[in-house]
């Protein structure tokens, strides 16, 4: 083999090395200015999507308070257990994927609007719950998968458990 093509061969080992080894960091994200077409963007998304994203909320807030409204000592047998934590997980994942998505798509204006759709009572009455039912040791933070991992860990971060109510 010829000098040239050991170099050459040297040179592509070398940038795979450095690829593999290390990568790229992926850029940050930027919030991007609110343009006046992203305005328009976003105010439609709210005015199209506004009733669907109603009924899909108020179908999600019931399952979560029916699941944390019924008989404790559920949550400490392995099948309903796993039903009432799926309810309250896909209630958390709903709102955590609308509060990611319209800050990814419109910043912090989307960021607050999204928030500002999970500030009833109800809402309120879920974490309340969710916080009792950490406290009385029926809920875990690992209970939740990483998409809602974050979210339930900061609405408990205050509680302390009491208790281990189902002896495990």
């Amino acid at each position: 083999m010829k000098p040239a093509a050991w170099i050459l061969l040297a040179l592509v080992v070398l940038q795979l090395s450095a690829w593999t080894f290390f990568p790229r960091k992926p850029a940050a994200a930027v919030s991007q200015p609110m343009t006046e077409a992203r305005r328009e963007g976003f105010e439609s998304f709210k005015r199209s999507n506004q009733t669907i994203i109603d009924r899909a909320r108020s179908s999600q807030r019931k399952g979560a308070i029916d699941s944390l409204n019924s008989s404790w000592s559920g949550f400490c047998d392995a099948s309903t257990r796993e039903q009432r934590i799926d309810s309250v997980r896909h209630y958390y994942w709903h709102r955590q994927n609308l509060i990611r998505v319209a800050s990814n798509s419109w910043g912090q204006e989307g960021r607050q609007f999204a928030l500002g759709m999970y500030q009833t009572a109800e809402d309120s009455q879920i974490d309340r719950m969710s916080q009792h039912l950490f406290s009385a040791g029926y809920l875990k933070v690992d209970d939740f998968r990483p998409a809602t991992h974050e979210m339930f860990a900061e609405i408990v971060k205050a509680e302390r458990v009491r208790g281990n109510p189902c002896g495990s």
